[in-house]
């Protein structure tokens, strides 16, 4: 683990992305000196238009265009996600120069690692329950600061800096890099098979997530999933607790009730609410403003992280009522010409099912239009059956063009051949193309009382803002 007290001046590359920026943040508060560049930075213009590049300018970190070298020159510590590659131009300067640089987790792990650290892990769900268990923190009094991948509503950013030794983080599986933190308390919320351009297969996952298990501090407590405790128990250490949170209806009746158990889910009044037990002798009444039956399930996980550091079950709860979501997780964008449009993140096929079912139940007999936009072609490869079989709860699909995330083409793997197979599950399934061309496709069908939900990874967020701001002029064609 490096000691980041041996720096002062830190260099982040590609600092506007989500985890990046609030580690630049964080750094910042802390007293270093931080300075940032990314691609998507070509002017001081940018600034205003992007979000995270606003908040770093906010709170003191000098930004740099990607193609500037001083910065990294004059830096003591250059800091990478695993997006830069080792032939980026300034993380050869840093190697020419002899520049100490390190890897983004070397620094989460620094900080995470001395501190009373809450470690979020699992294939689905991590950037909505750490933010839901960040925000139980701070609603509990302990004034946590908190590390999310994505934007929360409540702080308007995706940082929350707060003044205890607590730090809850979201811990990314992706590249195996999880496996450097020590948190006093953890999650697994669920295991699949996703990234196996790095795993391989799900075995390797399976080690990886037993690895993170086994990496509590000493009396630490890890909440996990109850279908996936299983796999998870024989590597937590004995001076360490496994809890368990899950579904009464999902558990076989050989199996031990769990920990936090969640029953009777439902809709009511546009909420969404379960029963949630604790140990069989405290109860309440969970409820959202988030849909879905996955949402109470974390909310249930950010619940056991409350309770392992002190936070009373009603507590826990009532600060979960008026949780507001996060960014691009079912958010809702606007509304034009009668056509709501919300934006989602969902990029795995488990992910896309059931948030769709999820927007699906709130939307009632709404038709509900889907653009879709695949990410990676590994993933794309890996998982393409899987994809193919997501839509089922919507009732129009698009799928554009491949997002491929810095990856090189894999022959016969693409977007169309996707829709293709798409297609054979759902009949109202097409390929749409370019962004742009999708954007003039969706202008042509949609009508009012749609919803539409672009939906992926990549850059396919950028459309709803953009039909809002030029579709106003075709609003005649639909009334």
């Amino acid at each position: 683990m490096i000691n980041l007290t041996s720096y002062r001046r830190i260099h982040i590359l590609a600092v506007a992305g989500v985890g990046m920026s609030a580690i630049a943040q964080m750094l910042t508060a802390k007293g270093f000196e931080v300075t940032g560049s990314d691609g998507v930075l070509q002017s001081i213009e940018d600034i205003g238009t992007n979000q995270y590049l606003s908040r770093l300018q906010q709170s003191g970190v000098k930004l740099y265009r990607e193609d500037e070298g001083l910065p990294v020159q004059q830096a003591d510590l250059i800091v990478r996600s695993t997006a830069i590659r080792d032939n980026h131009p300034s993380w050869k300067l840093a190697q020419e120069k002899n520049i100490p640089s390190c890897h983004r987790s070397d620094v989460l792990a620094a900080l995470l690692n001395t501190a009373r650290g809450v470690a979020l892990a699992g294939t689905h769900g991590k950037t909505t329950t750490t933010a839901m268990t960040g925000y139980v923190f701070e609603q509990g009094g302990l004034d946590p600061s908190v590390l999310v991948g994505g934007w929360v509503s409540k702080w308007k950013s995706n940082v929350r800096l707060g003044q205890s030794d607590w730090l809850v983080a979201e811990a990314d599986e992706s590249d195996g890099s999880f496996l450097r933190f020590e948190p006093e308390i953890a999650v697994v919320s669920n295991i699949e098979a996703d990234h196996l351009d790095y795993f391989g297969d799900l075995e390797n996952i399976h080690r990886h997530f037993n690895s993170f298990a086994g990496n509590l501090k000493s009396n630490g407590t890890i909440w996990v999933e109850q279908n996936a405790s299983g796999l998870l128990k024989a590597s937590v250490r004995e001076d360490c607790e496994i809890k368990t949170y899950g579904w009464a209806d999902s558990i076989p009746a050989s199996e031990t009730t769990p920990d936090l158990l969640l029953d009777n889910y439902r809709c009511e009044n546009n909420r969404f609410c379960a029963d949630l037990s604790y140990n069989k002798n405290e109860s309440s009444t969970l409820t959202l403003s988030v849909a879905g039956r996955f949402n109470l399930s974390n909310a249930a996980a950010a619940t056991g992280c409350g309770l392992s550091a002190g936070i009373a079950l009603e507590q826990a709860v009532r600060a979960l009522d008026t949780f507001q979501g996060t960014g691009r997780r079912q958010e809702r964008i606007g509304e034009i010409n009668g056509v709501t449009i919300i934006d989602d993140y969902a990029h795995h096929a488990t992910e896309i099912s059931v948030t769709l079912a999820a927007i699906k139940e709130s939307c009632g007999p709404r038709r509900l239009v889907v653009l879709f936009q695949p990410h990676r072609y590994t993933r794309t490869r890996d998982h393409m059956d899987e994809l193919a079989a997501a839509f089922t709860h919507a009732d129009l699909v698009y799928i554009a063009k491949l997002y491929a995330a810095s990856e090189d083409p894999i022959p016969g793997i693409s977007a169309e051949e996707l829709a293709k197979r798409a297609a054979q599950n759902h009949p109202h399934t097409h390929y749409a193309g370019e962004l742009a061309d999708a954007e003039a496709l969706l202008k042509e069908t949609l009508q009012p009382g749609d919803v539409l939900v672009t939906m992926g990874a990549g850059n396919v967020t950028t459309v709803g803002p953009h039909l809002l701001k030029t579709w106003g002029a075709l609003q005649g064609e639909f009334l």
